[in-house]
């Protein structure tokens, strides 16, 4: 197959579980032309509808199926993480303020909308949110002491194995939060 192919991945998956797949994807069609952008799950949704990409890489966030074929890719575990001198792990509680700092992404990001929400039943508030937009550069900041976090396990098994970040209990953390392969309906699929 030739052309181009435009794919629009959620960063996490991209980073940490696309690799083999696009470097299996280059060797069985290397005439094709592959443009990979990294984009949060909203935005991965409304650019397959709109036709601004053709396949769409994400997490479930209530995807209109009604435009799209979907194919499941996995559900992964999405943890609460902080350094190991995090001072204050209770995030089951009600009714707290926490010193402490969320360190997250984007405003539409599912792990942080996910976990606003729970914070938000709870009634716990925090002192501050420190809005990233590289999952590398939060848990950098997470393992220098600056908050905790909320991600795929699998974005961290590097550093959970080695002692850097932990896994902090509550009944959010291990919730699996669903992928996705997604394109428009009634879309003509290129070869590529």
């Amino acid at each position: 197959p030739g052309g181009t192919l435009r794919v629009d991945l959620g960063e996490t998956l991209l980073c940490y579980r696309m690799q083999p797949v696009i470097r299996a994807f280059r060797e069985r069609a290397p005439q094709v032309r592959l443009v990979i952008r990294s984009r949060n799950c909203v935005r991965i949704a409304v650019n397959v509808r709109t036709g601004a990409c053709d396949l769409g890489v994400g997490y479930d966030m209530d995807w209109n199926r009604e435009a799209l074929e979907v194919e499941p890719l996995g559900s992964y575990p999405i943890v609460l993480l902080a350094a190991p001198g995090f001072p204050e792990p209770d995030f089951t509680t009600p009714g707290q303020r926490k010193a402490a700092s969320l360190v997250t992404d984007e405003p539409d990001s599912i792990f942080r909308r996910r976990l606003e929400e729970y914070l938000r039943q709870r009634d716990i508030r925090l002192d501050a949110t420190l809005e990233l937009w590289s999952i590398e550069t939060i848990k950098r900041c997470v393992m220098s002491g600056l908050g905790f976090t909320y991600l795929p396990r699998f974005a961290a098994a590097e550093e959970l194995a080695d002692g850097r970040l932990r896994e902090l209990e509550a009944p959010i953390s291990g919730v699996p939060a669903p992928a996705l392969c997604a394109w428009r309906k009634g879309r003509w699929v290129t070869p590529a």
